[in-house]
């Protein structure tokens, strides 16, 4: 065989060994990143799985309003809330794609997404 059809055939063979790996060892996301809105602006950013140690982030707002959220590896909850319902609270720590918070007397907004 010529000499083109070899590097022909080994860069071929390269690729194809480059789109096993991708098929098996899969891409993967940047990570879980969650939006912390307050009256519609949003006030923390954070990317869950690169959380290594839990921390509390408070949210103040108007007359008082107070919301704690623990933010954790791969989840977060409402600590407490100054609301009347403790809906918020209640809840319990999100951690899928998709998932919400909601604290509608404190304005507070907690969004999962990729």
């Amino acid at each position: 065989m010529k000499k083109k059809n070899w590097l022909f055939i080994f860069i071929a063979l390269l690729f194809f060994v480059a789109l096993i790996q991708l098929f098996f060892l899969g891409i993967r996301p940047p990570g879980i990143m969650t939006i912390v809105y307050q009256d519609g602006t949003p006030v923390k950013s954070v990317n869950l799985e690169q959380v290594n140690t839990s921390y509390i982030f408070v949210v103040t707002g108007a007359e008082g309003a107070e919301n704690v959220l623990r933010i954790e590896t791969g989840q977060i909850l409402m600590q407490s809330s100054t609301c009347e319902d403790q809906l918020c609270v209640h809840q319990g720590a999100i951690a899928g794609e998709g998932a919400s918070i909601v604290c509608l007397p404190n304005g507070v907004v907690i969004e999962i997404g990729r």
